[in-house]
């Protein structure tokens, strides 16, 4: 009778063993996933935050662009703009190197060009 007992007792000793050596194996596969799904965690925001500051360096790239363009094509130059490019053009063409058929074609500043022109042929 105490022999079984003893048996009882051991099995029981082993059945605990094996259950908690099976329990150790599943914390040791659940330790690695949750190693590993910390590494991809890390990779994603890694690369989501490498992706932010590409982002922001392109959006500062066009603030200081459109700051750029802002100081030299203001509607307060314009007009200035303007007038510069008509005397270029009126430089160019008398000193035969602007193409006359290029100018000609210009549908944008045609009517300018040609009052400007008709009031300089009257000038002289």
């Amino acid at each position: 009778d105490e022999e079984i007992k003893d048996l009882k007792s051991i099995f029981f000793c082993t059945e605990e063993l094996y259950m908690s050596c099976r329990q150790l194996k599943q914390n040791d596969k659940s330790e690695e996933l949750l190693k590993q799904y910390r590494y991809e965690i890390q990779e994603f925001i890694l690369k989501h935050r490498k992706q932010r500051m590409k982002f922001e360096n392109q959006l500062l790239q066009l603030i200081e662009q459109h700051k750029k363009l802002h100081s030299v094509f203001t509607p307060e130059k314009l007009p200035e703009e303007i007038e510069n490019a008509e005397q270029t053009k009126w430089q160019l063409l008398s000193a035969g190197k602007y193409p006359l058929r290029i100018y000609a074609h210009s549908s944008i500043n045609l009517h300018v060009h040609t009052v400007t022109l008709n009031f300089r042929f009257q000038e002289i």
